[in-house]
């Protein structure tokens, strides 16, 4: 039995106009899902109303769990105290899902991903968006420690986010289409211009009006507009630059050195790798604070780590993919045999990446991650960290007393650390509502 949250309320909408679709669920074994199949992100604060089912007393609720019996769809309703149950909402062990498409809301398998909270207002039970939702991404709820535990869900592993944070200052979230800011300053100038219709064919293209958006999609992404033909493989493209942009991108496989990071990077892109790696960064991810210098990256960033929205399938073998380049390198690796080989070895790399780390690490030496107490290198994080549980465990020991030391305040849901109160009450405002500020 799931147990509700809190007793906010706000402006209610109605699943039907959200664009709200039942789909199957991307968590493997959960069977059907409920996604965002609207338009448009659904913000943060949005009451989703209601969920449908029959009240059933607390007298049959208990016989039910008694005879193994319950719902694993019923949520559990409680007296104004919220300290006591005196029932619960069932819509039955299958519900519709045109008429009740919130009973198919799986339970949230992180922290990040989980968007909505229920809560109790009267005797009914309602969704409140807790994190931004964007299109395509599946709609998660988290049904509480207990009934987490009985799906097999590791709770700790659950609330803690593994990856990198960063507030040492907070997000400003805009109301109209959901993108988060640096500034307070960058969401005043954004706010003024706010575009909130994307384009329906997901190029990363926003617009102010519909009949803009369609003006957009003839020109650029109809077969009509697609005029110019790259003449090394079968791409086409509405605009002329565009194409350049793709056989530069695509069939020049020369790489440059940053001056900044000393990266190799391919020679095409060193522009939009030192404007989004090195330049101001206006845009921040209000999920893990993390900065960019582009919407098209933080939304990418968004979709692709935070809520794994895989809009790019192969059209021979039904794989999905998250980005529209990780479809393309595995049409032409699997599909079409294509290999990106080395000038200098007989290498053979699946992607013009990875021909890159090819050369910077087997011909260049070139290696990012060195060892501070020996001469090794290595050419990612994981192997320097298992280079130093092996061959310097006290070092890092030692390491580890300092971290802790650095940042002494701990989050009581995770326990992951912090260097200031700030940073720790950010984080658990951004990660944690699900279980409570």
């Amino acid at each position: 039995m799931k147990k509700f949250g809190c007793n906010d309320h706000q402006t209610f909408e109605n699943a039907k106009d959200l664009g709200l679709v039942v789909k199957k669920s991307t968590i493997q074994g959960a069977g059907d899902g409920l996604f965002n199949g609207g338009c448009r992100p659904i913000p943060a604060g949005t009451i989703i109303c209601k969920y449908e089912g029959k009240q059933v007393s607390k007298k049959t609720l208990d016989e039910q769990k008694k005879n193994n019996g319950e719902s694993s769809y019923a949520w559990e309703i409680c007296d104004k105290s919220g300290k006591n149950v005196v029932g619960a909402i069932d819509p039955g062990t299958s519900p519709d899902r045109e008429t009740n498409p919130l009973a198919f809301a799986n339970c949230g398998t992180k922290c990040d991903n989980t968007t909505i909270m229920a809560f109790q207002f009267g005797p009914n039970i309602y969704y409140r968006v807790i994190h931004a939702i964007p299109v395509g991404a599946e709609i998660l709820v988290y049904y509480g420690d207990e009934f987490a535990s009985q799906l097999n869900i590791d709770v700790k592993a659950r609330n803690f986010y593994r990856q990198e944070e960063n507030w040492k200052t907070d997000a400003y979230d805009c109301q109209t289409c959901s993108l988060g800011f640096s500034t307070k300053a960058d969401l005043d100038k954004h706010s003024k211009v706010c575009q909130n219709i994307p384009c329906s064919e997901k190029c990363g293209f926003k617009f102010t009006t519909t009949t803009k958006m369609e003006e957009h999609v003839r020109r650029v992404h109809s077969e009509e507009a697609k005029k110019f033909n790259c003449d090394q493989c079968e791409k086409s493209y509405g605009l002329k630059r565009n194409l350049s942009q793709h056989k530069k991108r695509t069939h020049d496989n020369t790489t440059v050195e940053c001056p900044d990071c000393k990266k190799m990077i391919n020679s095409a892109t060193l522009a939009y790798h030192k404007r989004v790696v090195h330049g101001d960064k206006t845009y921040k991810c209000t999920l893990c604070g993390k900065d960019f210098a582009q919407t098209l990256d933080l939304k990418r960033h968004t979709n692709t780590v935070h809520f794994a929205i895989k809009n790019f399938k192969c059209s021979r073998c039904n794989k999905a993919f998250g980005l529209k380049s990780h479809l393309i390198n595995h049409t032409r690796n699997i599909h079409e045999g294509i290999k990106y080989p080395c000038d200098e070895c007989e290498f053979k790399a699946s992607t013009s990446g990875n021909l890159c780390s090819h050369i910077k690490t087997v011909h260049r030496k070139v290696y990012s991650f060195p060892c501070e107490y020996c001469p090794s290198a290595f050419g990612s994080g994981p192997s320097l960290k298992r280079h130093m549980g092996s061959i310097h465990p006290d070092e890092l020991s030692s390491e580890l007393e300092k971290f802790n030391e650095d940042n002494p305040h701990i989050c009581p849901i995770c326990d992951k650390r912090f260097s200031t109160k700030k940073e720790r009450d950010i984080h658990r405002s951004r990660l944690h509502r699900d279980v409570g500020i």
